[in-house]
């Protein structure tokens, strides 16, 4: 069963959600004054639970929900950096959100912030309740009608003559749901109003969904006013009613389901509206016809079938788009494709639980594979997937391995964990053989996002990404290059993994001429950045493969003694056997290829006395 992070702002619509076959987490939210789930309105679905919104983003942050489902721009603003496939509904128009807000924002402005933020999630599909909300945005997307159940309501007598109202905040929202105008209307005559109303004497909420149910069962009809173009011709309670069989005077609009004179009345006017709703109360014979063809309509129209069809559907398909995606990062895939064709011998330092010794074996086959974890519990989990795994912290375990016996060592956010890191590196290095490399994943403590906080004042720790509470050590691409230098390692490739904000930077800044740019990052800006220094900005995580230095070394010399090109070797043996951090053997071997060079351009005298080192060297190695 799939597993999907929600937020609680609409008991109802969240009810129709808890209706398809998975688990939802819901998050409370503060709406009304409260921060709870209203069970006043719905009970909690069925299969679903209510958690804060501390745990949800701790198991957004692993990865444990399949999909997200927000309600509101600020449910986003917390999900935006999960890769997981997002979606946002809107409920309101954008239009009405702003005059409720009392115009403080410009609409365009709202809306270029608005795709600003949604151009930092990676996988989002905006979904819209009506074609006027999809209209009001002028945002792609599907559009999915809200659903009733006709098993879930019907039942309606009609016995009371009294008016019901339903609805939350009525004079609040006075300008979508016509609050002033049903007040006039109902004037002298007997009626309720249900719903958090604290402005409106008398009214109050349903006691639960049962006590909803009943009062649209015996009140004559309702009374529903909202404002074209502020809000459909319909909401859900609207819905509900005429589910139930209660027919409806509504005022006009052209996206209501009440045809008027057949499943209730319509009008445009305080005095239509009034005699339709005198007309009803006088007459419970009209009322029960015109109930029943509503209640007809509304199933119709508004089949529970379709609504969950069509949300199933599309969370499945993005689903099945994201699960393989998932399974590569959790396999770090982005670190498997950078262990070289024909490497046989892989040491996984921190191997985990084994997803990547999996990903492995799936890419590479019959491998020796041999992992290093100090948790019993991941390492007992790691040998389904390993020819040996060792419980041991791999910073104070001496190794047994021969030397020169992996083609492949990876430490996959490793680094940034340990107290020295050098001294970690410095430990492995001599396991890497002749052509072998070094895989990293580290980092980015540059990215801009943290420079920001930083501007603010704030360096906030974090149960996962860059800020992860237990990173002991920071890097930027400087700084783990000179690392890894100082470890006797040398660079071959630096990618990244790109937060996809970057796109539209890149975007942005194709159109500017200078190659030396200001960057304005809100709190900062950071003056003449070169096109690299940007990219860098958004880099969440540094990718490095790296090898053996003095093998390096060696190679280039093969390359240039192969192509003729003699001039200048000396002099680059002569820089590497001046750097401190090789070891015995690695001198040993520079001084042997130095004895080559110095062969081959005849100095007879100076190659037996590189070869002489040589073996010195080499013995003081064992």
């Amino acid at each position: 069963m799939l597993r999907i992070l929600t937020f609680n702002w609409h008991e109802g619509y969240l009810s129709l959600l808890g209706k398809l076959p998975f688990a939802f987490d819901i998050v409370e939210r503060k709406k009304g004054g409260y921060e709870r789930w209203m069970h006043e309105f719905r009970p909690c679905p069925r299969g679903s639970r209510i958690i804060d919104a501390e745990e949800a983003m701790t198991l957004l942050a692993r990865e444990e929900y399949d999909a997200v489902v927000c309600h509101d721009v600020s449910d986003l603003v917390m999900t935006q950096r999960s890769p997981i496939p997002q979606f946002l509904v809107f409920h309101n128009r954008l239009d009405t959100m702003i005059a409720l807000g009392q115009n403080r924002v410009e609409a365009q402005e709202y809306l270029e912030s608005l795709k600003t933020l949604m151009g930092t999630v990676s996988d989002l599909t905006t979904v819209f309740i009506s074609p006027a909300k999809k209209e009001s945005w002028g945002l792609s997307g599907p559009v999915i009608l809200p659903g009733i159940d006709p098993r879930e309501w019907g039942g309606y007598d009609g016995t009371l003559e009294k008016v019901l109202r339903i609805g939350n905040f009525f004079e609040e929202r006075d300008l979508m749901l016509g609050a002033k105008l049903s007040s006039r209307v109902l004037e002298g005559i007997s009626h309720t109003t249900l719903g958090l109303n604290p402005r409106i004497p008398g009214a109050r909420p349903s006691r639960n969904v049962e006590d909803l149910k009943e009062q649209m069962r015996q009140h004559r009809l309702l009374l529903h006013t909202t404002v074209e173009p502020w809000e459909d011709g319909y909401n859900l309670s609207l819905l509900e009613a005429m589910a139930t069989g209660m027919p409806v005077v509504a005022l006009a609009h052209p996206g209501s389901p009440v045809e008027n004179g057949i499943s209730g009345f319509l009008s445009d006017n305080e005095e239509g509206l009034r005699r339709s709703v005198e007309c009803l109360l006088s007459d419970r014979d009209m009322a029960l016809e015109m109930g029943q063809k509503g209640r007809e309509t509304v199933v119709q129209r508004f089949p529970v079938d379709r609504f969950l069809e069509e949300w199933e559907g599309l969370i499945n398909r993005k689903v099945a788009l994201w699960k393989p995606k998932q399974s590569y990062r959790r396999e770090r895939g982005e670190v498997i494709d950078r262990i070289p064709a024909g490497a046989n011998r892989i040491l996984d330092i921190g191997c985990g639980t084994g997803a990547m010794g999996r990903g492995i074996r799936t890419r590479w086959g019959e491998v020796t594979l041999v992992g290093i974890e100090k948790d019993p519990s991941r390492a007992f989990e790691a040998r389904a997937f390993y020819d040996r795994v060792i419980e041991a912290d791999a910073v104070t375990w001496k190794p047994d391995f021969a030397p020169e016996s992996f083609d492949a060592i990876i430490l996959a956010d490793v680094v940034e964990h340990v107290e020295n890191p050098a001294t970690l590196l410095r430990r492995y290095v001599p396991f890497l053989s002749s052509n072998g490399v070094m895989v990293l994943s580290v980092p980015n403590i540059r990215y801009h996002e943290v420079l920001a906080g930083l501007a603010q004042g704030r360096f906030d720790y974090q149960e996962q990404g860059i800020l992860d509470r237990s990173h002991l050590r920071f890097f930027t691409r400087k700084t783990l290059v000179e690392l890894l230098e100082s470890a006797g390692l040398q660079v071959e490739t630096i990618a990244a993994n790109v937060s996809s904000e970057y796109g539209r930077m890149a975007e942005e800044l194709a159109g500017q001429s200078n190659s030396r740019i200001d960057i304005d990052l809100g709190p900062i800006v950071l003056k003449k950045q070169s096109p690299d220094e940007i990219r860098d900005l958004f880099v969440m995580q540094f990718l490095v493969t790296a090898r053996r230095k003095v093998y390096g070394i060696i190679e280039k010399v093969d390359d240039l003694m192969g192509s003729g090109l003699t001039e200048g070797i000396r002099e680059i043996l002569g820089e590497a056997l001046a750097d401190p951090t090789l070891t015995f053997a690695e001198r040993g071997e520079a001084e042997i290829k130095l004895g080559e060079v110095l062969s081959r351009s005849g100095d007879l005298d100076g190659a037996l006395e590189a070869f002489a080192r040589a073996a010195t060297l080499v013995s003081f190695s064992f």
